[in-house]
Protein backbone atom coordinates (compact mmCIF):
# COMPACT_ATOMS: atom_id res chain seq x y z
CA UNK A 1 0.00 0.00 0.00
CA UNK A 2 1.52 3.69 -1.16
CA UNK A 3 0.73 6.53 1.11
CA UNK A 4 1.14 9.15 -1.68
CA UNK A 5 -1.62 8.77 -2.78
CA UNK A 6 -5.39 9.91 -1.46
CA UNK A 7 -7.38 7.23 -2.47
CA UNK A 8 -6.38 3.34 -2.64
CA UNK A 9 -8.64 0.51 -2.11
CA UNK A 10 -7.41 -3.31 -1.70
CA UNK A 11 -9.64 -5.84 -1.01
CA UNK A 12 -11.82 -7.98 -0.52
CA UNK A 13 -10.13 -9.89 1.00
CA UNK A 14 -11.53 -12.68 4.03
CA UNK A 15 -11.61 -11.89 7.98
CA UNK A 16 -9.58 -14.85 9.00
CA UNK A 17 -11.91 -16.69 12.31
CA UNK A 18 -8.59 -16.48 15.01
CA UNK A 19 -9.04 -12.55 14.54
CA UNK A 20 -12.12 -12.18 14.53
CA UNK A 21 -12.13 -14.04 17.69
CA UNK A 22 -9.18 -12.35 19.25
CA UNK A 23 -11.03 -9.10 18.40
CA UNK A 24 -13.57 -10.38 20.67
CA UNK A 25 -11.18 -10.88 23.69
CA UNK A 26 -10.41 -7.10 24.10
CA UNK A 27 -13.75 -5.60 23.64
CA UNK A 28 -15.26 -6.26 27.30
CA UNK A 29 -11.54 -4.08 28.69
CA UNK A 30 -12.63 -1.27 25.98
CA UNK A 31 -16.15 -0.86 26.74
CA UNK A 32 -15.39 -0.70 30.36
CA UNK A 33 -13.00 2.15 29.47
CA UNK A 34 -15.30 4.21 27.23
CA UNK A 35 -18.43 3.70 29.92
CA UNK A 36 -17.72 6.43 31.98
CA UNK A 37 -16.50 8.90 28.87
CA UNK A 38 -19.99 8.18 27.56
CA UNK A 39 -21.96 8.72 30.60
CA UNK A 40 -20.20 12.24 30.19
CA UNK A 41 -21.93 12.65 26.46
CA UNK A 42 -25.23 11.95 27.13
CA UNK A 43 -26.34 12.41 23.51
CA UNK A 44 -24.24 9.86 22.43
CA UNK A 45 -25.43 7.51 24.09
CA UNK A 46 -24.51 3.79 22.62
CA UNK A 47 -26.21 1.45 24.66
CA UNK A 48 -29.36 0.03 22.41
CA UNK A 49 -29.55 -3.36 19.99
CA UNK A 50 -27.97 -3.08 16.78
CA UNK A 51 -30.41 -5.26 15.11
CA UNK A 52 -28.79 -6.28 11.58
CA UNK A 53 -24.90 -6.45 12.21
CA UNK A 54 -23.15 -7.36 8.77
CA UNK A 55 -20.48 -9.15 11.24
CA UNK A 56 -22.95 -11.81 13.08
CA UNK A 57 -26.37 -13.87 12.63
CA UNK A 58 -28.16 -11.73 15.46
CA UNK A 59 -28.71 -8.61 17.04
CA UNK A 60 -25.85 -7.29 19.36
CA UNK A 61 -25.67 -4.53 21.81
CA UNK A 62 -24.27 -1.59 19.95
CA UNK A 63 -21.74 -0.36 22.86
CA UNK A 64 -20.09 -3.56 22.21
CA UNK A 65 -20.68 -3.79 18.19
CA UNK A 66 -19.15 -0.31 17.88
CA UNK A 67 -15.90 -1.10 19.77
CA UNK A 68 -15.79 -4.38 18.42
CA UNK A 69 -15.80 -3.25 14.76
CA UNK A 70 -12.69 -0.83 15.32
CA UNK A 71 -10.79 -3.29 17.15
CA UNK A 72 -11.15 -6.03 14.51
CA UNK A 73 -10.30 -3.05 12.10
CA UNK A 74 -7.29 -2.54 13.94
CA UNK A 75 -6.81 -6.34 14.07
CA UNK A 76 -7.18 -7.01 10.40
CA UNK A 77 -4.97 -3.58 9.30
CA UNK A 78 -2.13 -5.19 11.56
CA UNK A 79 -2.68 -8.47 9.77
CA UNK A 80 -2.07 -7.18 6.43
CA UNK A 81 0.66 -5.16 6.90
CA UNK A 82 2.49 -8.52 8.52
CA UNK A 83 1.78 -10.65 5.72
CA UNK A 84 3.09 -7.57 3.48
CA UNK A 85 6.17 -7.47 5.55
CA UNK A 86 4.83 -3.68 6.52
CA UNK A 87 7.28 -2.45 9.59
CA UNK A 88 4.74 -0.27 11.88
CA UNK A 89 4.28 0.89 15.43
CA UNK A 90 1.09 0.46 16.83
CA UNK A 91 -0.83 2.84 19.63
CA UNK A 92 -2.83 0.56 22.60
CA UNK A 93 -5.98 -0.63 21.49
CA UNK A 94 -7.54 0.45 25.30
CA UNK A 95 -5.96 3.90 25.94
CA UNK A 96 -6.85 6.91 28.41
CA UNK A 97 -9.12 9.21 27.30
CA UNK A 98 -8.04 12.31 25.72
CA UNK A 99 -4.79 10.43 24.06
CA UNK A 100 -4.92 11.67 20.34
CA UNK A 101 -1.96 9.51 19.38
CA UNK A 102 -2.45 7.39 15.76
CA UNK A 103 -3.23 3.98 15.46
CA UNK A 104 -0.58 3.11 13.66
CA UNK A 105 2.92 5.21 12.03
CA UNK A 106 3.63 3.68 8.93
CA UNK A 107 7.30 5.02 7.50
CA UNK A 108 7.04 7.84 9.10
CA UNK A 109 2.82 8.39 7.99
CA UNK A 110 0.74 8.63 10.83
CA UNK A 111 -2.57 6.26 10.51
CA UNK A 112 -5.96 6.33 12.18
CA UNK A 113 -7.93 2.74 11.26
CA UNK A 114 -11.68 2.84 11.40
CA UNK A 115 -14.00 -0.41 11.47
CA UNK A 116 -17.93 0.45 9.36
CA UNK A 117 -20.12 -1.59 7.01
CA UNK A 118 -23.08 0.67 5.61
CA UNK A 119 -20.97 3.93 4.88
CA UNK A 120 -17.78 5.44 6.18
CA UNK A 121 -18.10 8.46 8.97
CA UNK A 122 -16.17 10.43 11.05
CA UNK A 123 -16.70 12.40 13.70
CA UNK A 124 -16.90 16.18 12.35
CA UNK A 125 -15.59 17.51 15.89
CA UNK A 126 -12.94 14.82 16.16
CA UNK A 127 -11.51 15.39 12.54
CA UNK A 128 -9.37 18.45 13.87
CA UNK A 129 -8.63 16.96 16.28
CA UNK A 130 -6.94 13.69 14.80
CA UNK A 131 -2.95 14.53 14.16
CA UNK A 132 -2.78 11.85 11.57
CA UNK A 133 -1.57 11.78 7.79
CA UNK A 134 -3.86 9.01 6.55
CA UNK A 135 -7.48 7.63 7.15
CA UNK A 136 -7.64 3.94 6.75
CA UNK A 137 -11.13 2.21 6.60
CA UNK A 138 -11.40 -1.06 7.65
CA UNK A 139 -15.46 -1.44 5.11
CA UNK A 140 -16.94 -4.83 6.55
CA UNK A 141 -18.94 -6.87 3.81
CA UNK A 142 -20.90 -9.43 3.92
CA UNK A 143 -20.17 -13.20 4.02
CA UNK A 144 -16.94 -12.08 6.33
CA UNK A 145 -15.05 -10.23 4.04
CA UNK A 146 -13.81 -6.34 4.18
CA UNK A 147 -11.74 -3.98 1.68
CA UNK A 148 -9.47 -1.23 3.03
CA UNK A 149 -10.25 2.21 1.82
CA UNK A 150 -7.69 5.37 2.14
CA UNK A 151 -8.20 8.87 2.74
CA UNK A 152 -6.55 12.10 4.04
CA UNK A 153 -8.03 14.03 6.04
CA UNK A 154 -8.92 16.81 3.54
CA UNK A 155 -10.63 14.57 1.46
CA UNK A 156 -13.10 13.46 4.47
CA UNK A 157 -13.52 17.08 5.01
CA UNK A 158 -15.45 17.34 1.24
CA UNK A 159 -17.68 14.62 2.45
CA UNK A 160 -21.72 15.46 2.77
CA UNK A 161 -21.86 16.33 6.40
CA UNK A 162 -24.80 14.45 8.29
CA UNK A 163 -26.56 16.02 11.30
CA UNK A 164 -28.39 14.36 14.28
CA UNK A 165 -27.82 17.26 16.36
CA UNK A 166 -25.81 19.81 16.80
CA UNK A 167 -23.71 18.07 19.32
CA UNK A 168 -23.42 14.94 16.44
CA UNK A 169 -22.82 15.71 13.27
CA UNK A 170 -20.51 13.73 11.32
CA UNK A 171 -18.61 13.65 7.44
CA UNK A 172 -19.92 10.18 5.67
CA UNK A 173 -19.11 9.09 2.40
CA UNK A 174 -21.35 5.79 1.04
CA UNK A 175 -19.69 3.33 -0.89
CA UNK A 176 -21.18 1.09 -3.19
CA UNK A 177 -20.36 -2.60 -2.06
CA UNK A 178 -22.15 -4.11 -5.26
CA UNK A 179 -19.09 -4.08 -6.93
CA UNK A 180 -17.38 -6.90 -4.30
CA UNK A 181 -20.92 -8.83 -4.01
CA UNK A 182 -19.12 -11.60 -6.34
CA UNK A 183 -15.62 -10.89 -5.41
CA UNK A 184 -14.25 -13.06 -3.00
CA UNK A 185 -10.54 -13.41 -2.04
CA UNK A 186 -10.08 -17.65 -3.28
CA UNK A 187 -12.14 -17.26 -6.66
CA UNK A 188 -11.80 -16.34 -10.18
CA UNK A 189 -15.78 -14.91 -10.57
CA UNK A 190 -15.97 -11.71 -12.64
CA UNK A 191 -17.16 -8.38 -11.10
Amino acid sequence: MSWEKSLIVEGPFKIPSCIFEHAKLYVDTRVMANRDHYKKLYWKSRSYLYKHPILFDEPVDNEFYTDFKGILGELLVRHHFDLKGVNYTTSAFVKEKGLNDPDLLVNGQSIDVKGCERSLKVNMFTIDKLEVDFVLFVLFLARQRYVLLNFTKEDIKGWEVKTINERNKYYEYKVDKRQWRYDTPDSDTPK
